[in-house]
């Protein structure tokens, strides 16, 4: 850890978010090549320098690593990268441009000594920005987003962009994604969870300022350390089983990755916006592979975040990659009555769902809002609930969110259970996503 103090981050706490994956380059006579990039190869073969560079292009700088026998793990000035063999991910906030580093990432990866890579697939995901106005280049809006990954990765196929969520909604779920579809992901699906939340606890925030506030009604809380925040604050709490590298900011932020020391493949990462007004905090874990960790809940990981973060408002996506028995069970868990408590201090979730081109997945979306919040929150976009054994849909019909993949058929009582759907997932049994009895519904003006 340097022991130079960085800056805090631009007040905009919401992420750009990429994840490209990597193929080593197929000859002349195949259409991909079957070779296997080992673990301490391909991308983690780039030196420090060159991962430099590439975040000098995105406007932001490396200010620790923590590495595993599965990858690298980078906190960097505004947020977080992400280094395997054959996959980067990078994440940052304020008016980073991220999409900037993409252009020496795929040169460095085409150019590498040891094995050449090439990309094979890309998901570009953030959520509404809170000052879109200060965005800049390839950001100012998500169809320039898009027009940027459009030209980048367009070529290899399956590419859509979905808008997530209603248009009478503050926070929407962005997407793009291209690519085709692996293999050995049938066998070992993986599952994302990425949770952003807004109108943080003041009085909890107060634990990610390095100087204390005097103000009215807000109980200051002396620094004592990066590690002891993570503590303190109850983020420890939630990634109990994670080696954790963390940095509070000057004079206030906080960022931390973390790498799983039982499923070391897991990754997580937080970062937190304080400030009173424009308070933000995102809480992600990713790479689970839901054969390995099958005890994985998404409802227990979000209640651990609201519980700790105490938010007005949150939203997180559910991204799963592979195979899953079938969408409609892990659907119904989520929008179940019994999956999300939250103590009963927010309303029922307004729900989005999208099944992604062939055979990537899907993503679902979440919104909840704390009860004491205007209830007009409640009504926006579609809203699902449960009554009896069906899963019932209704939406405004001014939203215009164009995702929802439902299958309201009768569930049977195991379907619905909701924590056992992620176990369900990682049984032997898997199936692709274009099964028949999986309709979809699109919902539009």
């Amino acid at each position: 850890m340097q022991s130079e103090l960085y800056p805090s981050p631009h007040f905009e706490g919401v992420e750009k978010r990429i994840e490209i994956n990597f193929r080593v380059a197929a000859d002349d006579s195949k259409k991909d090549s079957g070779e296997i990039i080992p673990v301490a190869g391909g991308l983690r073969c780039l030196p420090r320098a060159a991962l430099d560079v590439c975040m000098t292009a995105a406007e932001c700088e490396i200010v620790s690593v923590r590495s595993n026998e599965m990858f690298d793990a980078y906190v960097l000035s505004e947020s977080s990268l992400f280094v395997f063999a054959d996959k980067i991910v990078l994440k940052t906030c304020g008016t980073t441009r991220l999409l900037s580093a993409v252009d020496p990432i795929l040169e460095l990866a085409a150019l590498n000594e040891h094995v050449k890579l090439f990309p094979s697939s890309v998901r570009f995901t953030r959520s509404t920005y809170l000052f879109p106005e200060e965005q800049r280049e390839h950001h100012v809006s998500f169809a320039d987003e898009c027009e940027f990954l459009e030209s980048r990765f367009g070529h290899l196929g399956s590419n859509s962009s979905y808008v997530m969520g209603s248009n009478f909604d503050d926070a929407q779920w962005h997407v793009y994604v291209a690519g085709y579809f692996v293999e050995e992901a049938k066998i070992r699906p993986s599952l994302s969870v990425e949770c952003c939340m807004t109108s943080l606890n003041r009085e909890h925030s107060q634990h990610f300022f390095r100087e204390n506030l005097q103000e009215k009604g807000v109980l200051a809380i002396p620094f004592v350390s990066s590690s002891k925040t993570t503590h303190d604050s109850g983020i420890r709490s939630i990634f109990e089983t994670f080696s954790i590298d963390d940095y509070v900011f000057e004079p206030c932020g906080y960022s931390m990755n973390g790498l799983n020391q039982e499923f070391p493949g897991e990754f997580s990462t937080v970062h937190i916006t304080p400030e009173d007004g424009f308070s933000y905090a995102s809480v992600e874990h990713s790479n689970i592979d839901l054969k390995a960790n099958s005890a994985f809940s998404v409802s227990k990981f979000v209640e651990k975040c609201v519980n700790v973060f105490q938010p007005g408002k949150i939203t997180f996506a559910v991204t799963c990659h592979g195979g899953q028995k079938t969408p409609n069970a892990f659907f119904s868990s989520l929008v179940s009555k019994d999956s999300f408590t939250l103590g009963g201090m927010y309303l029922s979730p307004t729900v989005c769902f999208q099944q992604l081109p062939k055979e990537q997945g899907f993503v679902a979306y979440l919104t909840f809002v704390k009860t004491d919040v205007e209830e007009r929150e409640q009504r926006e976009g579609l809203v699902i609930s449960t009554a009896g054994d069906k899963v019932v849909s209704s939406h405004d019909p001014r939203s215009v969110t164009p995702m929802c993949v439902l299958d309201v058929r009768p569930l049977r009582s195991s379907d619905s259970e909701s924590d056992d759907s992620l176990r369900e997932s990682s049984s032997e049994e898997f199936v692709p996503y274009g099964r028949e009895d999986a309709r979809s519904m699109e919902v539009a003006n």
